[in-house]
């Protein structure tokens, strides 16, 4: 395999997740771990690098459809190469967050 293929390659296994702030980084995607397994890594991160509040609740959203937490991201029907975006599952009292919100 050339390195151009293996690059290719890597891309298809991979999909993105999108912070509430618009910020975006890719993920290996493992078929087999839940939803919440995916979300709460990512909602680790993004918080480690101040994207977003790791104390607050998220939902995982695939087409503005929140994924079931308890589902493997391939029951949920996400596919690699698939863009995944991270919602507050509530409004903040402020609403400054209020368009991430579901």
């Amino acid at each position: 395999m050339t390195e151009t293929m293996a690059g290719a390659q890597k891309k298809v296994d991979e999909i993105t997740i999108v912070a509430p702030n618009g910020a975006s980084d890719r993920y290996k995607y493992h078929p087999q771990h839940t939803v919440k397994k995916t979300l709460e890594k990512a909602v680790k991160d993004f918080a480690k690098e101040g994207m977003l509040d790791g104390s607050l609740a998220y939902s995982l959203v695939m087409d503005a459809t929140p994924l079931e937490p308890s589902t493997t991201l391939e029951q949920a029907g996400v596919r690699p190469g698939a863009t995944l975006k991270i919602r507050a599952r509530q409004i903040p009292v402020d609403g400054a967050d209020a368009p991430g919100a579901l």
